[in-house]
């Protein structure tokens, strides 16, 4: 007896289920083995703009947007030639021009014989679980960014309970205004850093429009230093490589401080099996002087190559099975999508991971010959 192979669908079935499919939420599209559409469903017109019309007889291409990578298009030609099934991030252009993201699996569809008739295209749109997914990560940074002060704090407060105790006894023993004086500025100073600590910790996590100031980026990651120590054990040697000038840049230095913070806490897991596990943050003005480069270097595991492409999803992880969920590079996206930025990963195997983030300087540093540099 000739059985059919297990879990086969036929083109013709598959048009039996079609009821099925226009009630979906899901985004279904079905091509024939030239991958001209021969059905979508109301779903997939909704969130494109496209009428079924329109796109009958089209490929796939025509909602395509230049944002998927032309990796993640091979992959999927392979795969559809090996007549296996493939998953993946799509980024579509709907008919308005509105990009949206969604995960997509495609298969081939077989007759009795084993025979390719067609491919099934199933879709879900991210851009929804990306809201809940970013909430999601702000509280895992909120929560990383509370342990780190609270022994910062104890410091400042310390400082401030210390000498104010020592004030009360030069003001009673003594006539001399000078040492009163220092301990006095030196109040002030660690009184105003945990105002600011305070401050960031209210704002940090609290997902808020951004609120845009010029800063000094130069100084600002000077003063985040203590802070951003904390994210990373002990053991980690975390170097600061700061310019001696001062670069501008206008930002919300609340989404800086969160996308910092994950960014350490995945080089800290990535060098945790290292000896001698070391980080480096390093800024500078680009070449033509326009932009801020900020890096972060460790010299930890590593990234594959297909890591390095789908490590800004949300839900993927290059970390092991207990080391994370794949949310906290939603806060680097977000730094970058909100402050016209971009970034750049170097990374391999077993030769640790530098990511580089490119921020717009607020002024252009000019050189000595009137030219940018």
């Amino acid at each position: 007896m000739n059985c059919p192979a297990p879990n086969a669908l036929s083109l013709e079935k598959q048009f039996s289920l079609r009821d099925l499919f226009d009630l979906s939420d899901a985004l279904v599209v079905t091509t024939d083995t030239n991958y001209r559409v021969v059905y979508v469903n109301p779903a997939f017109c909704e969130m494109s703009g496209y009428s079924a019309s329109e796109v009958i007889h089209k490929t796939p291409r025509y909602w395509s947007s230049e944002y998927t990578s032309q990796a993640t298009r091979q992959r999927l030609n392979v795969a559809l030639q090996q007549n296996r099934a493939w998953a993946g991030i799509f980024v579509n252009q709907s008919k308005d021009g509105t990009l949206w993201r969604e995960q997509r699996t495609v298969q081939p569809l077989f007759d009795r014989e084993r025979r390719v008739t067609g491919y099934l295209s199933v879709g879900f749109p991210v851009n929804e679980y990306e809201r809940h997914v970013m909430r999601l990560s702000t509280l895992e940074s909120q929560y990383t960014l509370i342990a780190a002060a609270a022994h910062e704090l104890n410091n400042m407060l310390g400082v401030v309970t210390g000498l104010t105790e020592v004030n009360q006894l030069l003001l009673a023993e003594s006539t001399e205004d000078s040492a009163l004086a220092t301990n006095l500025q030196a109040v002030l100073r660690a009184g105003q850093q945990a105002k600011t600590l305070v401050k960031r910790l209210r704002r940090g996590g609290a997902k808020t429009q951004p609120v845009y100031r010029t800063l000094d980026l130069t100084s600002l990651l000077s003063d985040m230093r203590p802070l951003l120590n904390k994210t990373l054990p002990q053991r980690v040697d975390l170097q600061f490589q700061l310019p001696g000038q001062a670069l501008s840049v206008t930002l919300d230095e609340s989404y800086l401080l969160l996308a910092l913070t994950n960014l350490l806490k995945n080089a800290g897991e990535a060098t945790s099996e290292v000896s001698w596990p070391k980080v480096r943050v390093a800024l500078r003005s680009s070449e033509d002087g326009k932009e801020a480069v900020l890096s972060v270097q460790d010299n930890g595991c590593g990234m594959s190559d297909e890591a390095k492409e789908h490590f800004m999803e949300p839900f993927v992880s290059t970390k092991k099975a207990s080391g994370g969920t794949g949310l906290g590079m939603l806060q680097v996206k977000e730094l970058l999508s909100t402050h016209g930025g971009e970034f750049d990963v170097e990374s391999a195997l077993g030769a640790g991971t530098t990511i580089t983030l490119r921020l717009p300087l607020t002024t252009a540093i000019v050189g000595k010959d009137g030219s940018t540099a």
